[in-house]
């Protein structure tokens, strides 16, 4: 039997319970386990936070990012995934490992697909949470350096 979910139209979406969903099964699928060693923090808005969004390509992206980032911290660290309304409306989604980090010529890249530095990788985790980013109106940015872990971010336009 084969089943596929398909991407639909941005809408009006609440994010917290798809984060939180997405955010704890992700290094399962990722890695074919949970990686020991590996200290995953979720933190969401204690209200709903909703956006333009569609919630299948946000699950996708969100399980991305933290596959990146568990896969970046190697079975030592730390993995922090926060979710917060905005002020100005809207939310922001960011990843934060305590893996190697990036210079500025691999996060310059990071964000074309197939690109990767892991053996076995396909290098769409990055380019699937960006396609998601620019099919929500939104943007996706990465902070990183050289032996400082990274923060990828992505922020969302409000609901209304």
């Amino acid at each position: 039997r084969v089943s596929s979910r398909t991407a639909t139209e941005p809408s009006p979406s609440t994010a917290s319970t798809a984060l939180a969903t997405s955010a704890f099964t992700a290094p399962s699928k990722a890695t074919g386990s949970r990686r020991p060693g590996v200290d995953l923090l979720i933190e969401g808005p204690s209200d709903a936070a909703t956006a333009r969004l569609d919630p299948v390509a946000f699950e996708g992206a969100v399980k991305a990012l933290v596959a990146n980032a568990v896969e970046a911290v190697d079975g030592e660290g730390s993995v922090a995934v926060r979710l917060e309304t905005l002020m100005e409306g809207g939310l922001r989604l960011s990843v934060r490992d305590t893996g190697p980090g990036m210079d500025r010529e691999l996060a310059a890249r990071a964000l074309e697909p197939f690109f990767t530095t892991k053996d076995g990788a396909s290098g769409l985790g990055l380019s699937q949470a960006y396609a998601f980013a620019r099919q929500s109106a939104g943007t996706l940015s990465i902070d990183s350096a050289e032996g400082e872990g990274a923060e990828i971010a992505i922020t969302l336009p409000s609901a209304a």
